[in-house]
């Protein structure tokens, strides 16, 4: 399976191309595609349009495409729900975030992954942001005939990223990655295999 990975970045497009068999992946290969600096409304529909072209000029389609919003658009939570039931582990999620969250539940849009279960029931990492927030990508991604199978959050990806670079043993500590971007920074802090916060600094 061919995934194309995509960062959309201040002054640029990057996109990673992955083939993935039999649970190993093998990175195929690596595109840049400058785009300007213009207003938040404009950026998107220009990246959107970027990546329309980036795709266009491969040589094999990609099979999936993955995107991940900017840290500054999502909140993440860690939950212990008392269940290890999959149907009561979804209906739980959004009930646990309106005691967490200034915003109500119908205005959001989350996600969340099993880091673990013990007897005590199920350890989740949670993912949310505004529908207003993910709505305008989408449309200008479908505007420019682009259809993403994952959204997902820079915290997930590096994540995946500390997972492999770093042993479990030392993870038993905080770890911090920071990101360094043109206009933000993106400070990352995991504890064990779980993200344990993420921020976004204009700077």
């Amino acid at each position: 399976m061919r995934i194309l990975g995509v960062d959309f970045g201040t002054t640029s497009i990057k996109a990673v191309e992955l083939d993935s068999a039999f649970g190993r992946y093998e990175i195929h290969g690596y595109h840049e595609r400058p785009v300007p600096i213009t207003s938040p409304e404009e950026r998107i529909q220009t990246c959107a349009e970027g990546l329309h072209e980036l795709i266009m000029g491969l040589v094999r389609k990609p099979d999936r495409i993955v995107i991940s919003l900017p840290t500054g658009a999502t909140t993440l939570r860690n939950l212990l729900l008392p269940t290890k039931d999959k149907k009561a582990i979804q209906s739980s999620v959004a009930f646990e975030l309106e005691d967490e969250l200034h915003f109500p539940t119908e205005q959001l849009v989350q996600d969340y992954c099993v880091l673990g279960q013990t007897r005590q029931g199920s350890y989740l990492h949670v993912a949310a942001t505004l529908k207003k927030r993910l709505e305008p990508w989408l449309n200008a991604l479908e505007a420019a005939h682009v259809s993403p199978d994952v959204v997902t959050t820079e915290a997930w990806a590096l994540r995946a990223l500390v997972s492999r670079l770093v042993p479990a043993a030392a993870r038993e500590e905080p770890t911090l990655l920071l990101h360094c971007g043109h206009e933000r920074t993106v400070l990352y802090v995991q504890l064990g295999d779980a993200p344990f916060t993420a921020r976004e600094i204009a700077w």
